[in-house]
């Protein structure tokens, strides 16, 4: 590098406003060449960011860190967190454990032809609809969001099923029919992603008929004539069931009553982006642990046993066997977002807890069946007794109420008066 002449020059007294002599400044440096001047301002400008950042890195390291904080989920499966004094603010795109709504806490079932629901805080139960036909089919599809529910409701009109797909607002008790089936079009199963964007089964004559509507744009994934009879029940083995992924992008489906075979252990998955299918061999009671990931209880049905639980990638489209849990385990329901699981096991008909993160396996009851989460430390499930020759059903067992087991404290409320009701429906279900 060439060497720069630098000239000193002395700086003389200089007078203010008043006449008084002030100090001389500095002894000026001169070079030669001057500097640019863009690079004296690029330099001054990194200066100042070198400051100022380290100036709030220093505060934020002093400010306390356990803010209080709102986590709900965003329509796209995200999470926006909102602190006390800022605005709400969307952090790393990723499923939600709890969408703290207000449909938390609270358990949803149909009785005598209406839909109730009871909150497990409060001990309130509460009639959500009015309908006077108690013989009505009415099937809760799952919750919405924090204030609707999706459900299904048929009539017994001879020349009409009457079969509509509706939706309720737990706020103001409204009911909105979505969808209107044609009269020889009967529901047999649905899913809500939205009040507008829905999938739903019906059977008209000898067709079997799997539909998607997104805000009035129908779509049939499926489509089959029925060539013989089919039908069954009374099995562990048995699962019907159309669900969302939770970020709405996947479908899937399973019927192991199908006009697709007598026995149809298998589960159908559908990319909604490009119409494209995937099955997922000898599988049975599936559920959504995340976007991505579908825990799945697996049947061999040559042998007609189970054999234990399985997690499919919908990525990948591989299953990997989940070594934790006993082949005899069935009806497996996660907590979005985690890897807990609660299942039953066959034919004991015990509750048990899984945690796939740290291999941790626990029996929380026996004589329980089709556990739910009904929040990140609550698990609600049927209560049994073992039956012989008195039995209310086609069953070994009867009913007599429901649990809810805390898990904090493993303990277990007994509710007698949640009996005769259909399948009970929560915010993880």
């Amino acid at each position: 590098m060439e060497n720069q002449s630098v000239e000193v020059s002395s700086v003389p007294p200089v007078a203010d406003e008043g006449g008084v002599n002030t100090e001389p400044s500095i002894p000026t440096l001169t070079a030669k060449p001057k500097p640019k001047t863009w690079l004296v301002v690029l330099l001054v400008i990194l200066g100042l960011l070198f400051v100022v950042g380290g100036t709030y890195a220093f505060i934020m390291k002093s400010v306390k860190q356990d803010k209080e904080v709102d986590i709900v989920a965003d329509e796209d499966g995200g999470v926006v967190v909102k602190e006390l004094g800022e605005k709400e603010k969307v952090v790393e795109k990723k499923v939600v454990t709890s969408k703290k709504t207000k449909a938390l806490n609270k358990l949803f079932y149909v009785k005598d032809g209406n839909i109730f629901s009871y909150d497990i805080t409060t001990k309130e139960n509460k009639k959500l609809t009015s309908y006077s036909e108690t013989s009505a089919n009415i099937g809760i599809s799952n919750v919405i969001d924090e204030k609707l529910i999706g459900f299904t409701r048929c009539l017994t009109i001879e020349g009409d099923y009457g079969c509509a797909l509706l939706t309720l607002n737990t706020d103001t008790m409204k009911v909105e029919e979505r969808k209107k089936l044609g009269k020889s079009e009967h529901s047999s199963g649905a899913t809500f992603a939205t009040a507008t964007k829905f999938a739903y089964t019906f059977f008209d004559g000898n067709k079997w008929s799997l539909v998607y509507e997104n805000n009035g744009v129908v779509k049939k994934l499926e489509d089959i004539t029925m060539t013989g009879e089919f039908g069954r029940g009374g099995f562990v083995e048995d699962s019907s069931k159309v669900a969302f992924s939770p970020d709405k992008k996947y479908l899937l489906q399973i019927s192991t009553a199908s006009p697709r075979a007598i026995m149809d252990p298998t589960v159908h998955v559908y990319d909604l982006s490009n119409d494209k299918k995937d099955v997922i061999e000898n599988a049975t009671q599936p559920q959504w642990m995340d976007s991505e990931l579908i825990v799945y209880r697996s049947y061999d049905e040559e042998n007609q046993k189970g054999d234990g639980l399985y997690i499919y990638n919908v990525k990948t489209k591989k299953s990997e066997k989940i070594n934790g849990v006993v082949d005899a385990s069935y009806l497996p329901n996660v907590l979005y977002g985690t890897k807990k699981i609660v299942y039953n096991v066959y034919p004991t008909k015990q509750v048990w807890l899984y945690n796939d993160e740290n291999g941790k396996n626990e029996k929380l009851a026996d004589l329980g069946l089709d556990p739910l989460w009904v929040n990140e430390s609550t698990v609600v499930f049927t209560s049994i007794e073992n039956c012989t020759n008195d039995c209310e059903g086609m069953m070994d067992y009867n009913v007599l109420g429901i649990s809810i087991f805390d898990l904090k404290t493993n303990t277990a409320t007994f509710i007698p008066e949640i009996k005769n009701a259909g399948p009970i429906v929560t915010e993880y279900l």
